[in-house]
Parts: C-alpha cells; structure tokens; sequence
C-alpha cells in the first residue's frame, strides 16, 4: 500500500502533463489553421482576415477572447498574416515553466502565447 501512495502521484501528474500538452498542441494546430485561411483570404483580395480567424478559433472551441492580436502586411508579392493567442493553462504553475506568463498577471495567469505566420501569394 505505500508503494501506491508513492507511484500514485508520479502517474497522475504524468497523465496529467500528457494531457495538458495535448491540450497545448491543439490550441497550436488550430491558430496555425486560421492564420493560414486568415491569410488566403487576405491574399485573394476578400477583405480583412480578423473575422476569418476569429471564425476558426471559435469553430476550433478555442475562446475568441483570448486573441492577442492579428497582423497582416504585403511584402512585394506576397501577404503576411500574423495570430497571436493566449492559451490558459489549466494547472497552476506550469504556464511558467513552459515559458508563459506570470501567475500574478492577471490579464493570463500562466498562459502560454501561441504565434503564427502565413504567407501567401497575392493573387491577380
């Protein structure tokens, strides 16, 4: 019985840390998948690619609240299309330890900012 009440802990943070990262990664996949349609609808002319992304990020259960930004250029020939998201972080303290924010910053206790460029060819 002390053998559990030693292994126990380990193997719930474990499962734990595996399904946080899990979590992380796609809230990375769907930022990436709008700055990419963000991008291409930019690209073709249709207009500012805010509302397209916002649409994926809520289509993707992701909160729209928590876009930091979204920045687009034209580079010559090319559009630049730029999403910045606040990904919370559900166990306290480990935002930190990622590399995100503070815990007393109370815009995002322990988020971890997410960031994507797409580029596309303007087309004619």
């Amino acid at each position: 019985m002390a053998e559990a009440a030693i292994v126990l802990p380990i193997i719930t943070a474990i499962f734990l840390g595996i399904m946080v990262f899990g979590y992380i990664m796609y809230a990375k996949i769907v930022v990436v998948d709008s700055a990419r349609d963000g991008a291409r609808h930019y690209a073709l002319g249709l207009g500012d690619p805010t509302s397209i992304v916002q649409t994926i990020i809520e289509d993707g259960s992701l909160k729209k609240d928590n876009i930091q930004s979204v920045s687009k250029s034209i580079s010559g020939d090319y559009v630049h299309v730029t999403v910045k998201y606040k990904q919370e972080v559900f166990v306290p303290g480990l935002g930190m330890l990622l590399g995100g924010g503070r815990i007393d910053d109370p815009g995002c206790q322990g988020c971890i900012l997410l960031q994507h460029t797409a580029v596309f060819k303007k087309e004619n």
